[in-house]
């Protein structure tokens, strides 16, 4: 583990989730020279999108050895707060918001991908079953059951 204080640990993850998951979409919104309305391009942008947020995530986690808490529950803070201090500042619509749900399972991605890289490797004092994986699936769970009703509705 870390000799870095916890706070530091959960401002870092905070910090991730406060600038990239929004800043990248600003930048694929704002200085694309395709038009998005492609149907080309109406899959491939928010799968990469979701594949960059996830592996940033799955990195921090890995190279910084980020608990697992501070991991997740700072990428989610974060994130949510990106897209409050986006929608201030440049007036995105509240459509925005239900991209934010995509990028709050891109964070938990992550954190389990990252959360199980380290525990087979042997390098995490957590459980070995049990408690993170139920953690991730409830905490999963309410993202999913927005999108499906925004999605039928």
């Amino acid at each position: 583990m870390s000799d870095k204080p916890d706070v530091v640990l959960f401002g870092i993850a905070f910090i991730y989730g406060l600038v990239v998951p929004v800043g990248i979409l600003y930048l694929i919104i704002n200085n694309s020279d395709v038009p998005l309305v492609s149907p080309s391009l109406s899959v491939v942008l928010p799968a990469a999108w979701f594949a960059l947020v996830t592996l940033g995530v799955v990195f921090l986690g890995r190279s910084l050895h980020l608990p697992t808490d501070s991991h997740l529950g700072g990428g989610i803070l974060g994130t949510v707060a990106g897209f409050g201090l986006f929608d201030v500042l440049v007036g995105w619509s509240f459509v925005m918001f239900t991209i934010a749900l995509l990028a709050i399972l891109a964070v938990i991605l992550g954190s389990w991908i990252a959360y199980e890289w380290n525990r087979r490797s042997r390098e995490v004092s957590e459980p070995p079953y049990g408690t993170w994986r139920h953690i991730f699936v409830l905490v999963a769970t309410p993202p999913i059951v927005i999108i499906f009703l925004l999605v039928l509705v």
